[in-house]
Parts: structure tokens; C-alpha cells; sequence
């Protein structure tokens, strides 16, 4: 099976249906891992902290939702999810990738980011460290189940 085409995009604030297809992925693909789809739009305040991957018929097939915090200066990955039919394609990483080119251009233009945070978890962190993300503090027993603080500094 050949790779798909994917673009990704970051979402404006006009852009709610996109935004709630992104947000339903994430839900379909982690489960009771991810909060109530209600919960999850406050937390990202608005779909501007949206990316999305869209296919070649702009069907959403993944999303990312982050936050900026201005104290301690970071931005947080907070929901990453591809639709599982696709995994292994490069739809995550490009996700991903398109957050730390926004988050570097942030910085370019004068923000003040150490860098990239999220909650990793036992079957997740692998992918994270692949992609540049170190443990915060001692490496834990991947055996436990809860989140495993990871960090991408800039």
C-alpha cells in the first residue's frame, strides 16, 4: 500500500467543523484516554491551536491540539491522533512537524519558548523519542501506566 498524499494545516478560528472532525479522531482512536470531546475545547481555546491532516479528499485523518503557557514558557502537546487505519504513514510525525516549525517560528519572531512538553504514556513514548523528546527527570518504569513527562527543548 502506497503512502497517502497528506497535507497539514493549522486550523483559524472559523474553522469548527474541522476542528470537531480532529477533535472525533482523537476521541474514536484514544478512547477513555482522551477527555470528553466537550472537555477537550477549552483546554486549546480555539480551533487557531488546531493541526490537522487532511487527505487528498480533505477528509480530516488526524489531528494535534497544544497550548501555549506563559509560565514556565512552554508549549504543550496536548492531543496527537491519527485515524488507526492510517498509522505507520507518517501522518503523526508530519503533525508533529508542523507544530515545531510554527512553535521555531514563534520563537524567531520573539517569543520567549523553552520548548515542546507533553504526557507521553507506555506505548507512546518510543514514537516520542524518535522524534526528538527526552524524559523529564529520571527515566521511568515504562511498566506503569500513568503519563510519562517528555520534553523537546529549543
Amino acid at each position: 500500500m502506497s503512502k497517502p498524499k497528506i497535507q497539514v494545516a493549522r486550523l483559524n478560528p472559523n474553522q469548527h467543523i474541522q476542528y470537531w472532525n480532529a477533535v472525533e479522531i482523537m476521541q474514536n482512536t484514544l478512547g477513555s484516554v482522551c477527555p470528553a470531546v466537550y472537555d477537550l475545547y477549552p483546554q486549546v481555546e480555539n480551533a487557531s491551536r488546531t493541526f490537522v491532516a487532511l487527505n487528498d479528499s480533505q477528509k480530516v485523518v488526524g489531528g494535534l491540539l497544544w497550548k501555549y503557557y506563559e509560565k514556565p514558557k512552554i508549549v504543550d502537546l496536548k492531543f496527537m491522533a491519527v485515524d488507526p487505519e492510517l498509522h505507520g504513514q507518517g501522518i503523526g510525525r508530519a503533525l508533529e512537524s508542523a507544530l515545531v516549525k510554527h512553535t521555531k517560528q514563534c520563537i524567531a519572531n520573539g517569543a520567549e519558548i523553552k520548548g515542546i512538553t507533553l504526557d507521553a504514556n507506555h506505548t507512546n513514548y518510543i514514537f516520542y523519542r524518535k522524534l526528538g523528546y527526552s524524559f523529564v527527570g529520571p527515566r521511568p518504569k515504562v511498566e506503569i501506566c500513568g503519563p510519562i513527562e517528555m520534553m523537546k527543548g529549543f
